[in-house]
């Protein structure tokens, strides 16, 4: 059961940011009682099994070249 909600949670939130406390508040809060260092266990197991993967944020790192880039012309010019 708490594979099955992890798996279902990190699914619901590809576009933002997961952490293992809040996974593990999530499947605490079914009643289920379940510790941090095993859901950190239970997302390795599925990473190693490829049933899910990890993705860098490019356009997080992109922004802040621009911003970067900005800064370096306001040197420039002021």
């Amino acid at each position: 059961m708490a594979v099955r909600l992890i798996l279902k949670k990190i699914a619901e939130s590809v576009t933002k940011a997961l952490s293992f406390n809040r996974l593990t508040n999530i499947v605490k809060s079914t009643g289920i009682s379940i510790g941090k260092q095993t859901v950190i266990n239970y997302v390795g197991h599925m990473l190693d099994s490829y049933l899910i993967f990890s993705l860098r944020n490019y356009v997080a790192k992109l922004v802040e070249k621009e911003i970067d880039v900005v800064s370096a012309w306001k040197w420039l010019f002021d």
